[in-house]
């Protein structure tokens, strides 16, 4: 299954426009990680590059429209309509934004459609005659698929002249709207036998590969990092290479706020950002990211398991969000298979996924006039 997620992925890639957001690799990228690129062996003939792509855009689901009828200005206990319009922006027809809803959070000295109480009164979920919408409500969520477009519809009842001591008052509804969504991201490593890189020194010929690094649409992104431009291994069997030689895969995953609004809660539930490494690459456990607790115990934040086809690690505890992005999280393979005999290279292909709730908020300000009811 895993698998077949990964193949749709490269196969939207190739069928959709495709935006660049970042040119290829350089020196630079890599040298605040684990020192010099220069220092590493074999950068003289092996010289990957990598272009960072993105598919879609980074705000699928967008608030079209809001307004209010009457327009922004309203009589005391009078019904005041606020409508929304919700459209899906994305173009990956793969995809599709779910348990979507929508909810004034605050509506101020507005009350519910009979005036029998103040909207803010009122828990969730909230029924129509309750302050809230007539479709796409917590208890009822909708799903908008590609090129969808759905027109939601608030009523409430505005204060009587005497609540707001018959002045003119400039009142707020603050509504939000919620979505789930997922994003990936497919990353390759290049990974490079010593013989290979002798060989290549002696005849003066150089390998230029251009390695993928494409995240799917959503505005929470997946941002990979390899600790060196390529990883040095050996073939089984070799007699030439030295027992030293093989290097270490040092890899980064960070998560990343690229969108017009916020992370719910500002975190990424355990369970929700899973990992999947090829079984080719590792031949030992993967030393995975871990956190001190108080007590000053050394606690996992990812789980690893071995499958067939791939090593699949996932979080085990919440991911906190500070500001618009995550901390980063270094996995290590200590040990890197050697490669097949008569195989000099060869490239695969980590892929990553997270599943979040997504919020995004506003405001619309009507009047509420008495003086135009006199």
């Amino acid at each position: 299954m895993q698998s077949q997620k990964a193949l749709i992925i490269i196969v939207v890639i190739s069928l959709l426009a495709v935006t660049t957001v970042s040119g290829c690799i350089g020196t630079d990228f890599f040298d605040s990680l684990f020192g010099k690129v220069g220092d590493i062996f074999g950068i003289d003939v092996i010289k990957p590059s990598r272009e960072v792509q993105s598919v879609g855009t980074a705000n699928p689901l967008a608030i079209d429209r809001v307004w209010t009828m009457p327009e922004n200005r309203v009589l005391p206990e009078a019904t005041l309509s606020l409508f929304m319009e919700l459209s899906n922006k994305d173009n990956d027809p793969t995809k599709e934004i779910t348990n979507v809803y929508v909810d004034i959070f605050d509506a101020g000295v507005f009350k519910d459609r009979s005036a029998s109480d103040y909207c803010n009164n009122h828990a969730l979920p909230k029924s129509f005659d309750q302050c809230g919408p007539d479709q796409c409500a917590p208890s009822s969520q909708c799903v908008l698929r590609t090129g969808a477009t759905k027109q939601i519809t608030f009523e409430v009842k505005a204060p009587t002249k005497d609540e707001i001591a018959n002045v003119i008052t400039k009142a707020k509804l603050n509504y939000r709207v919620n979505y789930d969504y997922n994003g990936a991201t497919n990353f390759e490593v290049l990974a490079v036998g010593y013989d290979e890189i002798i060989k290549r020194q002696k005849d003066g010929k150089t390998l230029t590969t251009n390695l993928i690094d494409s995240k799917s649409s959503g505005p929470i992104k997946i941002d990979v990092e390899l600790g060196a431009p390529y990883i040095i291994t050996t073939q089984t069997g070799s007699t030439t290479a030295p027992s030293s030689v093989k290097s270490k895969a040092y890899i980064i995953f960070k998560l990343r706020n690229a969108g017009a609004g916020a992370l719910k809660d500002s975190v990424i539930e355990a369970n929700k950002f899973k990992i999947h490494i090829p079984a080719g690459l590792p031949n030992s456990p993967i030393v995975v990211p871990t956190e001190r607790d108080r007590a000053g115990n050394t606690i996992p934040i990812f789980s690893c398991t071995i499958g067939t086809a791939d090593v699949v690690c996932e979080n085990i505890k919440r991911i906190e969000f500070f500001k618009t992005e995550s901390e980063p999280f270094l996995f290590e393979i200590t040990d890197v298979k050697e490669l097949p005999v008569d195989v000099p290279h060869k490239t695969f292909l980590i892929t990553s996924e997270v599943e979040y709730t997504y919020e995004l908020r506003g405001i619309s300000e009507v009047e509420i006039n008495p003086i135009i009811g006199r």
